[in-house]
């Protein structure tokens, strides 16, 4: 007589954990003693707490994928976060003295949408997917036969960084940069990172950096040796800047601090198509 009296309580308690476990996380705690880490599953590229008595730190320059949450007694907050991958997230945050987490994981399913409206792209039958890196390969040697332009330059210890042109052509950018080593020291690329840029690091709420991935490389140096000068093209996803956004280059040397940057403001983008 006790079996079914005990199998009811242990479906009753199965299925408020059930509830439990898939109940939507929407508010975050925080206070003045403790840090609370908030882990998103992209970097985050802009967040915003509203409320002077809420601080919500993380790395704008490396692209981090937590911020630290922190709070002084006050009316509850909220956070509004932004990914790389453009996905909106917000919460409540409230002060409290027992902190019933040290660390938040979050789920791409509790996005709240997205910054821009997701648009399926169509398949395009103006190339093969077999032919791509043939057409990116002849492309490339096109552009950089073509007359040396000069976009931006940086110079540091007898080495240069230069922008010779920035293409658009079909979908896609084709970025033409050189690397000159005037230097006594052979230059080893650790790596070419490409940003796009908006606002002022000065004024945190307002700047913006979304890492930009190329699709392709052509002629990618590993190592510059001393005396020589190298060209080599970029493939990048098709971009349009507005009025306020910068296009920024940078080179890290490996093991060593002859690292180098240029920003490309309001860029002369050049229509070419192979003749």
């Amino acid at each position: 007589m006790k079996t079914p009296i005990c199998t009811g309580i242990l479906m009753l308690t199965f299925l408020a954990h059930a509830q439990t476990q898939t109940e939507v996380l929407d508010t975050l705690y925080g206070n003045d003693k403790k840090v609370v880490a908030v882990f998103f599953p992209a970097p985050i590229r802009q967040a915003i707490v509203g409320g002077e008595h809420f601080t919500f730190n993380y790395n704008r320059e490396s692209g981090q994928y937590f911020g630290l949450l922190q709070a002084l007694p006050g009316p509850p907050g909220n956070l509004l976060a932004i990914t790389t991958k453009g996905n909106v997230y917000t919460y409540i945050i409230k002060y409290t003295e027992s902190l019933p987490r040290l660390n938040y994981f979050l789920d791409k399913k509790e996005r709240i949408g997205r910054e821009k409206p997701e648009v399926k792209k169509p398949v395009s039958a103006s190339r093969p997917d077999s032919l791509t890196k043939v057409y990116y390969t002849k492309f490339s040697r096109f552009l950089v036969k073509q007359k040396s332009e000069r976009l931006a330059m940086k110079r540091k210890n007898k080495l240069a960084l230069k922008i010779h042109k920035l293409v658009y052509e079909s979908d896609e950018m084709f970025l033409v940069m050189a690397l000159i080593n005037k230097s006594k020291i052979d230059y080893e690329v650790d790596a070419v990172r490409i940003a796009s840029v908006v606002g002022n690091k000065k004024r945190k709420s307002s700047y913006q950096e979304v890492p930009i991935q190329p699709i392709f490389s052509w002629q990618a140096p590993t190592i510059i040796q001393k005396g020589a000068i190298k060209k080599f093209v970029f493939v990048l996803p098709k971009y349009v800047f507005t009025g306020n956004e910068r296009l920024r280059i940078s080179v890290e040397e490996r093991n060593g601090s002859r690292s180098m940057q240029v920003t490309l403001r309001h860029p002369h983008i050049s229509l070419l198509t192979i003749p």
